[in-house]
């Protein structure tokens, strides 16, 4: 499919089918080059591998030159005969400057954007009569008959997708977020059972006490900056220095870790197959081995790995997911993007396979191997079996007779626990935001627990009337969430063994219950009294007021 955000435009549909890379790269560098006279800070995501077509043109700017705040020289016929106004939004300036047939244009908190339909290049529009006879023309080819067809021309046009990032900074990361194609659908599956997430400002860290309640809330970002995120994740060290090229080469000294980095995520990577060996890096991903049928201590009921929480699988269960134990999110993307469903459907089989075979072999050579006596027989059975089983801190297998070359985990090098001390290490100031937002939403949880708690914690009297029930309730309230000393007892009045908050200041609902269960009576005896004085007050104004109207 190619843009689709002209196909039910209410001024009438525009065809905007997929593009050949001849097409898409004439007008993304023409769009490119256009726009720097307005932004300085111009960029294309880099694309995914072996791409025959292209649907549409993503193109992001940041820091923009007071271009459009003043008159341009007409010697400049981009700008020509343009007078810029003071009031020119940037996207308005975008839009007269790259001259589409027609534009959409969105306001939202993130940034403006806009999609553009610019014509397709008239010399190169493709024919029946083309030399070319794959896919991509022929569907182009009769996306125009389609068109002179239904709309009574043969126009074609591309769509151009304009995002104005509020600075570089978050330009940098939303292009290396969209970078690759899906690579991050791949490591999305890797990194969301670890308490990780991606999202449109950082890698973020979710507090797993939050996260089923309030997902956005539960993130706190750990890092924007690209090279960072991927040290971070494991994927510092490739390729491997063994194959260094020059430019990572300073000094006589080969780079690795962010400066690999930079020379590696900037380019695309030549073959999908080369894209999953790379996303593959990641220290959170690795590969459960497929258990032999009737494998001693083994059961089917552990097969299938839990559903709930936020995670596709659990880390424990599963690994690298298998299609069967996918949730109705990535089935729908297995369906939408080809990439993803080979890296599930290809590429994970293949490495359980080649493990597999790896293993087997250890079995069969242990089985061919001389062996003194039975006991040593089942000793050395029992080694092998525990190749399946192993907790590696390496990305190796060892056999117990000859080592068996592996290069990725067939069981959980971390837990979420360590990834997240490891996160708190890695990123100052991360531990006090996780540790703050958590006492405050623990402390939202709390307090809104005590609110509706009062009124079973109160013990019910028959001489209690509903005004009284009333009144101590909410004198217990003003008193703990509104510091009020007005009812004979306050916040300091509690057992010093049971604070009713901690030293972060969240509350305890079991120590305010054990509170109100033992100050009731007192409390809502001053309750009535203070509620009582209240209400005469305000009744002694109110007849004071209608005096003076009165007397007017």
């Amino acid at each position: 499919m190619g843009g689709l955000a002209f196909s039910s435009d209410s001024k009438g549909g525009l065809e905007t089918p997929r593009m050949p890379p001849e097409v898409y790269n004439l007008v993304r560098q023409q769009c490119v080059e256009t726009l720097h006279a307005l932004y300085s800070v111009v960029t294309v995501p880099v694309e995914g591998p072996e791409k025959k077509s292209h649907g549409d043109i993503d193109i992001m700017v940041a820091e923009p030159k007071a271009l459009y705040q003043e008159q341009k020289s007409v010697s400049d016929n981009t700008l020509a005969g343009y007078t810029a106004k003071t009031d020119t939004s940037p996207l308005d300036a975008i839009i007269h400057l790259l001259n589409p047939e027609r534009a959409l244009k969105t306001h939202a908190k993130d940034g403006d954007s806009a999609n553009l339909a610019m014509p397709w290049p008239s010399h190169l529009l493709p024919s029946a009569t083309d030399d070319t006879t794959d896919d991509t023309t022929s569907k182009i080819f009769e996306s125009i008959q389609r068109s002179k067809k239904e709309n009574h021309h043969g126009k074609l046009y591309i769509q151009v997708d304009v995002r104005i990032c509020s600075s570089a900074e978050d330009l940098h990361w939303r292009a290396f977020k969209h970078a690759h194609g899906d690579i991050w659908n791949l490591l999305g599956t890797m990194i969301r059972p670890y308490g990780l997430t991606a999202d449109e400002r950082g890698l973020t860290i979710r507090i797993e006490e939050m996260e089923k309640l309030s997902q956005k809330r539960s993130r706190v970002v750990l890092s924007n900056k690209p090279c960072d995120v991927l040290e971070f994740l494991g994927m510092d060290n490739y390729p491997p220095t063994s194959t260094a090229r020059p430019e990572l080469e300073n000094k006589g000294k080969v780079i690795t870790g962010r400066l690999a980095n930079a020379s590696i995520w900037p380019k695309q990577f030549p073959t999908i197959h080369e894209m999953y060996e790379y996303a593959a890096t990641c220290r959170m991903f690795w590969l459960k081995p497929e258990t032999p049928p009737n494998s001693p201590g083994q059961s089917d009921e552990n097969d299938e790995p839990p559903r709930g929480g936020i995670s596709h699988y659990t880390i424990e269960s599963e690994g690298a997911p298998k299609k069967e134990n996918l949730k109705s999110q990535d089935r729908r993307r297995m369906n939408m993007r080809p990439v993803f469903r080979k890296w599930i459907e290809q590429f994970l089989p293949s490495l359980r396979e080649e493990l597999s075979a790896k293993l087997a072999g250890s079995r069969a050579a242990k089985i061919s191997a001389p062996v003194g006596n039975e006991t040593e027989k089942r000793a050395n059975s029992s080694q092998t079996d525990q190749l399946v089983t192993n907790r590696h801190t390496d990305t190796s297998v060892e056999s117990p007779s000859d080592e068996i070359k592996f290069p990725y985990p067939t069981s959980p090098v971390y837990t979420r626990e360590e990834i997240r001390a490891l996160a708190f290490a890695s990123f100052p100031g991360v531990q006090e935001k996780y540790e703050s937002e958590l006492a405050s939403w623990t402390n939202e949880q709390n307090t809104n627990a005590i609110k509706r708690g009062l009124k079973e914690w109160i013990p019910k009297r028959e001489w209690q009337t509903v005004q009284w029930r009333g009144e101590c309730q909410g004198a217990f309230r003003r008193m703990l969430f509104e510091g009020s000393e007005d009812f004979v007892f306050t916040e300091r009045d509690a057992d010093p063994e049971y604070p009713l908050r901690n030293s972060r200041g969240v509350w305890s609902a079991e120590n305010v219950r054990r509170f109100v269960e033992t100050h009731w009576e007192k409390v809502g005896e001053r309750a009535g009294a203070w509620y009582g004085g209240l209400y005469r007050e305000k009744l002694e104004a109110k007849t004071q007021k209608k005096a003076k109207d009165a007397a007017k």
